[in-house]
């Protein structure tokens, strides 16, 4: 399951990552100075707006990156002092991904630049967030061509109607901004396929497997003509739009039609023609250990997506650690008590839950009040992912809401992918207090909007699967059937953990697809085709798995840290709340955090 971000869709990560900026926040109170201040008070003042003024224009530059960014991130950008350009999807500039390495050092020795100790308490809070960002983004700077671009679940081509499909239209304006942006589709699929063609230049470029993989989604996306989702999803979402006639509502439906059959999809089957051209090009048909340079860029990738320091043999050694560890657990919990294991197997999470997911929410909302800080007074709205996107979308999936406008937000259900039986943990991780609670938490601090834009994937990922493990401790089951409640997190704990170690061994390790398969045959049951699958999907989206994974193994670290530190003062709350007042961090700040305020 994953938190859904427009960042991960558009702004391609190599190209943008020194281009964000921050709207006009003003110093902190107290930094003016007076006829009575000292040279040394003034000094720290100016400091302090030098030091804004520099988050501030960080932030503008990168919500106005290019229209989704800015519609996505702001809902009222004139209050920040940011003027739209001309609509726009972005583009994957060439020459900002060779200029990559060179622009990170350059942010870095800005940030140098300041003096650390006349910072307030806040602003050395986003000088330590923005230093650790630029410097794990400057380890993947040198590898730009081997990133993912195109793919048939997360790719940009993927991801980009359902990007489009969600975008806010909140008044007319943006109904006419939207339609705007599909003509743009094709000018910004040339630039993907221009980014293609470097990869086969430079020998990064995808295997025959997966450019039919990504073909099979494309040719999925343009079978669908009058019924194309992008039409269906519009002709709904027109209706929420305040101030619009309805012969308005009819001409911008038509209108979106004619886009959706004349350009969007013209411009999808001239990527496909595009990368069907370039089939043949990818020589290696396993992990990104098997390119040149591969082991260095996964292991940069791996420390940015976990926010961790752990080097990637380290991550190696905690996984099979913990997998080890789940394995003798869960043989005591079922040897203890045989019973439990057929009790896990026919088990009805329906028993002990509402079947509705706006229920559910609620429960969970009044349920960890005593475990976790009070939550922000938000709305959260249920939908449901469209038929014909069932297959290739995420079981579930946060939509992240505007910063100035958190308190709406929305929470995707795809049915075909989650059963009934797997509700109850899914809005644990999705909702409360998962993504929906940290992200609006967070979000109604108010802090520098620069906190807000950058991804801390480890974090947000680490956050929601440690929290769902959790949430199955506020299931009322009778007392023989309390074991369950460690077996059924140890159980998903375990088949996360199996795909991470299968994830840093292809990639990282170079295992083939059969030694792949040798190592989980030592671990169940799974099929030979589900084993594939799984090798598959690990090279399409490399380190993926280890933002849940090895993000969750680094809360639990943290929280046995603090344990340790506070003794007999230990607070789980207390602890839950110094991570989220500090938002989105690696965990060496988090780290840091806690230290802080003990």
């Amino acid at each position: 399951m994953h938190k859904y971000t427009y960042r991960k869709f558009l702004a391609f990560t190599m190209a943008v990552m020194v281009a964000f900026t921050g709207c006009s926040k003003g110093s902190d109170p107290g930094s003016t100075s007076t006829a009575e201040e000292s040279e040394s008070t003034k000094d720290k003042a100016s400091d302090r707006q030098k030091f804004d003024s520099y988050l501030n224009q960080l932030f503008k530059e990168d919500v106005n990156s290019n229209t989704v960014n800015l519609h996505y991130t702001l809902a009222h950008p004139e209050r920040y002092g940011i003027k739209a350009k001309k609509a726009n999807l972005g583009n994957i500039d060439l020459k900002d991904l060779d200029q990559a390495e060179a622009n990170c050092k350059k942010e870095i020795q800005k940030l140098k630049g300041f003096n650390y100790k006349k910072l307030s308490k806040s602003q050395k809070q986003s000088y330590d967030y923005l230093m650790d960002y630029f410097k794990r983004q400057q380890k993947l700077a040198p590898y730009p061509y081997l990133q993912t671009v195109l793919g048939p679940t997360l790719g940009s081509q993927a991801q980009l109607p359902v990007t489009l499909c969600e975008f806010p239209l909140r008044n007319k304006e943006d109904v006419e901004t939207y339609l705007s942006l599909l003509p743009k589709v094709s000018s910004y699929f040339d630039t993907v396929i221009r980014y293609e063609k470097e990869q086969v230049k430079r020998g990064y470029f995808m295997s025959d497997t997966d450019v039919d993989a990504v073909l099979e989604q494309i040719n999925d996306f343009t079978r669908a003509t009058d019924h194309n989702y992008m039409i269906e999803v519009f002709n709904t979402n027109i209706d929420s739009v305040p101030g619009l006639s309805t012969n308005q509502k009819r001409n911008y439906r038509k209108e979106n039609r004619r886009l959706i059959l004349e350009k969007v999809i013209p411009a999808y089957e001239n990527l496909y023609s595009d990368l069907k051209n370039l089939k043949g090009n990818g020589k290696n048909k396993k992990g990104y250990a098997h390119f040149k340079n591969g082991k260095a860029y996964y292991s940069a990738l791996a420390s940015y997506k976990t926010g961790s320091d752990k080097t990637v043999p380290q991550m190696i050694k905690a996984t099979e650690d913990h997998l080890l560890y789940l394995q003798t657990e869960m043989t005591e919990i079922i040897k203890e008590d045989p019973s439990i294991y057929h009790a896990f197997l026919d088990l009805d999470l329906n028993k002990y839950s509402s079947k509705k997911p706006e229920k559910i929410l609620t429960q969970l909302k009044e349920k960890i009040k005593k475990k976790y800080p009070a939550a922000a007074d938000v709305d959260c709205e249920i939908k449901y992912v469209h038929s014909s996107l069932e297959e290739t979308s995420s079981p579930a999936f946060y939509m992240i809401p505007a910063i100035d406008d958190y308190k709406k937000n929305v929470i995707y259900i795809n049915k075909a992918q989650t059963g009934q039986e797997s509700l109850y943990p899914t809005l644990a991780h999705e909702g409360y207090p998962g993504h929906l609670y940290q992200t609006t938490y967070f979000h109604s601090k108010k802090e520098h909007p620069i906190r807000y834009i950058l991804d801390y994937p480890g974090y947000s990922e680490g956050w929601a699967t440690y929290v769902e493990m959790d949430s199955y401790s506020y299931l009322d089951m009778k007392s023989e059937l309390e074991p369950l409640k460690k077996l059924l997190p140890d159980n998903y704990l375990y088949n996360m953990a199996l795909s991470a170690r299968v994830d840093l061994g292809v990639n990282y390790e170079g295992w083939s697809v059969d030694q792949a398969v040798k190592y989980m045959q030592q671990y169940g049951t799974i099929s030979t085709s589900g084993m594939k699958a799984l090798y598959r999907y690990v090279i399409q989206n490399p380190a993926n798995y280890l933002c849940y994974y090895i993000g969750y193994l680094e809360f639990m670290e943290l929280k046995n840290y603090y344990k340790q530190k506070s003794g007999n003062a230990y607070d789980e709350k207390v602890f839950h709340k110094i991570i989220l007042d500090a938002g989105p961090n690696s965990f060496r700040i988090l780290k840091q955090r806690i230290d802080e305020n003990l």
